[in-house]
């Protein structure tokens, strides 16, 4: 094969991708992330099911597809947050918070990318899981060595346990259940993890 029918169908597979982007933000704007299929996705684009799969192998993918820019810019300002060099505490207490509020401001499409990942392997295999984690884990790397701990807890088993805790409905429940505002949710996580902060 020649490079230019090459380049064309890498400009088609580019052309393709956005069309099914755009798509499935309309579809998800209109019925909901959680109501709207892939079938339905792929349909409503014009494409078979396979060049569909072939973009995005499940509805977690494609949601965070469309908001990867996003959650990279969001890392990046987390990880300011941390180069900043305030007091552990505070800047652990500036990030749950941070986290809380861009959840929150795209909680559909968050919703769509952890439950279909719950369904292939968990939103821990999510690559915007790891994404926002390492922030998490360079703050716990820090906070070991401004407090002098010589054998700290494993920063990534520290970061883990507290996304896990911000996963999923984890936020909606207290607010249902024992009527937590946003606020309360956060300082109850920064609490168990400085208590002394």
């Amino acid at each position: 094969m020649t490079e230019a029918p090459q380049r064309r169908e890498r400009q088609d597979a580019v052309k393709n991708r956005g069309h099914i982007l755009r798509v499935a933000q309309e579809l998800f704007d209109r019925f909901g992330v959680e109501t709207v299929s892939m079938n339905r996705i792929a349909q409503e684009a014009g494409v078979g099911a396979g060049t569909l799969y072939r973009h995005f192998g499940n509805k977690s993918e494609l949601c965070f597809a469309l908001i990867q820019d996003r959650i990279a810019t969001f890392s990046e300002e987390l990880a300011a947050l941390v180069a900043a060099d305030e007091a552990p505490p505070v800047t652990f207490g500036r990030m749950v918070r941070s986290y809380l509020r861009f959840k929150e401001s795209k909680a559909p499409l968050f919703k769509g990318m952890e439950e279909a990942a719950a369904h292939t392997g968990g939103p821990k295999q999510s690559p915007a899981y790891h994404i926002m984690r390492q922030p998490f884990v360079e703050l716990f790397e820090r906070a070991a060595r401004v407090e002098g701990i010589e054998t700290p807890v494993n920063p990534v088993f520290h970061a883990d346990l507290l996304l896990s805790a911000l996963i999923g409905d984890a936020l909606r429940y207290q607010q249902e259940e024992h009527h937590l505002t946003t606020e309360e949710f956060a300082e109850g996580v920064c609490r168990v993890f400085y208590p002394h902060g």
